[in-house]
C-alpha cells in the first residue's frame, strides 16, 4: 500500500512539472504573438521582427518569468 501512495505522489509531482512546461510554452508563444502584432502595428518589417524573435528566444532561456516581470515593472 505504501508503494502505491509513493507512486501517486511521484505522478502528482511529474504532472505539476509537465503543467509548468506546458504553461511556459503557451506563455512564450503568446508573448511572441503579442510582440509580433505590436511590431507590425508600428511598421516594423518582417526582417526586423525576426531579429527580435530570435533575441526573445534567447531571453526566454536566460531569464525566469519572475525576472522578466520585474524587468517590465521597473522599466
Amino acid at each position: 500500500m505504501e508503494h502505491l501512495i509513493e507512486e501517486n505522489r511521484k505522478l502528482k509531482r511529474n504532472n505539476q512539472a509537465l503543467n509548468l512546461v506546458v504553461d511556459n510554452a503557451f506563455n512564450n508563444d503568446a508573448c511572441k504573438g503579442y510582440m509580433i502584432q505590436a511590431m507590425e502595428h508600428v511598421g516594423c518589417t518582417r526582417e526586423q521582427i525576426q531579429i527580435v524573435i530570435d533575441e526573445l528566444k534567447s531571453v526566454f532561456d536566460e531569464k525566469t518569468v519572475a525576472e522578466a516581470e520585474g524587468y517590465y515593472k521597473n522599466w
